[in-house]
């Protein structure tokens, strides 16, 4: 099966060298262990700007849960924690307890993303009545609240 490379597509500045680089989310990528037992976890690869129209691939992202759809959607944050590099929202729209649904932050970095993320956000507030799919659809980079914060 295909791994859905291109479901979703983000562009940032990540490494803040004033390139845009690209996020490409691959939902149903699967991680293969063993050829007979391969498992659906999906992946975020990143390609940074190295000169105009020269994209390198400095990184890849994998999700830890099975059918989570880690990649599903990519949104750009802004500058979250206000260290001069931009962040990232990744979600995996059914991942979770009783697969409602993360979103996970990662902060960005000179050369690339923090590998680790800094915040897992997890859609524990739908009722059982609810369909999962918390982080099926992100956005990002607005200051809701005016507090000069993305």
């Amino acid at each position: 099966m295909a791994s859905y490379f291109g479901y979703t597509v983000a562009v940032s500045d990540i490494n803040n060298d004033g390139m845009d680089d690209i996020l490409v989310g691959a939902p149903l990528f699967m991680e293969r262990e063993f050829e007979s037992n391969p498992k659906e976890v999906g992946q975020v690869y990143l390609y940074l700007q190295e000169a105009a129209l020269y994209f390198k691939e400095a990184q890849t992202l994998s999700g830890t849960e099975v059918f989570g759809r880690f990649g599903n959607s990519i949104a750009p944050l802004g500058d979250l924690n206000q260290d001069g590099y931009k962040d990232i929202a990744i979600g995996a729209p059914f991942a979770g307890e009783d697969r409602r649904g993360r979103v996970f932050i990662y902060n960005g970095a000179r050369n690339g993303l923090n590998p680790n993320p800094s915040q897992i956000l997890s859609g524990l507030w739908a009722s059982q009545s609810m369909p999962a799919g918390f982080g099926f659809t992100l956005r990002g980079d607005s200051d809701i609240d005016k507090n000069d914060y993305p």
